[in-house]
């Protein structure tokens, strides 16, 4: 390896540890009153603390590399830049002052975690061991907390109003990438085994249901990718479909406080479910009423539509549009290589991230979730790979493709 590729690697490891697992363990940290909120909601600081080094590592690789940049990167560059100007404008026009800096946050955000994935070697071993270390430690924080059959640091953050302090969605978010990561990296079905049995279990304890959920599929999806008799995987999956609902009651007797359960219990009495259902009922009738421009924050304060129309009432239509083709942009290279690549860990961790983002935006989260630079990070850097692998014509590992 290089002077370059060892610089451009330590940046990329340095910064997914610090945004992902350091997230995790500085929040845990502070709710438990171990130590002061020295860096504030953490994530910001931590983004602008590495952006700089992230962006030089970036220009390194773009210049005199054709193939590295590809029309995703500059498209989430053109998204951030009109997400920038509509907040701006809006900010300007309604002299609501105080909006701009936490959207900026946003962004600064969403550019770290997008480079973090486009340089990060997920094959590197020391990496790998690292993450593997810190679902571990994730995994024993969370189990060492547990109360009334819930994370009680998380379940006690719901209780809190301090923007400083993260809530169990941000927890649910870091862990569940973890999850995914080592997931598509376990090669050996006793490692797989107990990466099951212990971080799903975890995500049930935290209460974040979609997170939940996507978890279960990811390892479903990656049994059956990795399996030679996926009919038997399929089977499967309608049996343990069919075992939840049957044990749904149960489950809600033993864990009363847990979200996850009483979701599974009674999904049509769900009062979470009905208030976001009344929300996206106010955002079509503001997208009924402004289609072409929007309606940006026409909502009371955290009442936004939870799902991939939020970006269309706040954005606008092309907002909406630039947001989605995002996302969507993966579908044509996971088809066309499911065949030959549907048992290699970056097409696997692609296809459940993809999975994730496809179910979390069309249900459940906010257009500023930070799943989509993830997306975007590893499609990126998985189509520069295989470009140069046309050019040289040769077998290109993703280590060898991007320094």
């Amino acid at each position: 390896m290089t002077p370059l590729q060892r610089s451009t690697q330590l940046t990329a490891q340095w910064s997914l540890l610090l945004i992902f697992p350091g997230f995790f363990v500085y929040h845990s940290l502070v709710a438990q009153g171990y130590i002061p909120a020295v860096f504030g909601g953490y994530s910001t600081l931590v983004a602008a603390a590495a952006l700089p080094f992230l962006g030089a590592a970036y220009l390194r690789n773009a210049l005199g590399n054709y193939w590295f940049v590809n029309p995703t990167d500059l498209g989430l560059l053109v998204f951030l830049a009109y997400y920038l100007l509509v907040v701006i404008f809006n900010d300007a026009l309604n002299n609501s002052g105080g909006r701009v800096a936490p959207h900026l946050g946003i962004m600064l955000q969403f550019a770290a975690i997008f480079l973090t994935f486009k340089l990060a070697d997920l094959d590197d071993p020391r990496l790998l061991r690292w993450i593997w270390f810190s679902f571990t430690a994730l995994t024993t924080i969370i189990f060492a907390n547990i109360s009334d059959g819930a994370f009680v640091i998380a379940a006690l953050d719901l209780e809190q109003t301090d923007d400083k302090l993260a809530d169990y969605q941000g927890y649910a978010f870091v862990y569940l990438m973890i999850f995914l990561i080592c997931a598509s990296r376990a090669r050996t079905a006793p490692a797989r085994a107990i990466l099951y049995l212990t971080g799903i279990p975890a995500l049930f304890l935290n209460g974040a249901r979609s997170e939940f959920f996507c978890a279960a599929l990811a390892v479903l999806i990656i049994e059956f990718l990795r399996s030679r008799r996926r009919l038997i995987v399929a089977l499967a999956v309608m049996l343990i479909a069919s075992a939840m609902v049957l044990v749904a009651s149960q489950l809600a007797d033993l864990f009363p406080d847990n979200r996850v359960a009483s979701l599974l219990a009674g999904y049509a009495t769900d009062e979470s479910r009905l208030d976001r259902q009344r929300m996206m009922q106010r955002a079509l009738a503001a997208l009924s009423d402004h289609f072409f421009l929007g309606s940006y924050a026409s909502y009371p304060p955290g009442e936004y539509a939870h799902n991939l129309l939020s970006a269309w009432v706040d954005l606008g239509l092309i907002g909406f549009l630039l947001y989605l083709g995002l996302l969507t942009a993966p579908l044509n290279l996971l088809w066309r290589g499911f065949r030959r690549q549907s048992r290699h860990p970056h097409y696997m961790l692609l296809l459940t991230t993809f999975v994730t983002a496809a179910i979390l935006y069309a249900s459940a989260k906010y257009f500023t979730h930070q799943l989509l630079p993830v997306l975007v990070g590893l499609y990126g850097r998985e189509l520069a790979a295989r470009r140069l692998r046309r050019v040289h014509g040769a077998v290109i590992t993703s280590r060898q493709a991007l320094v």
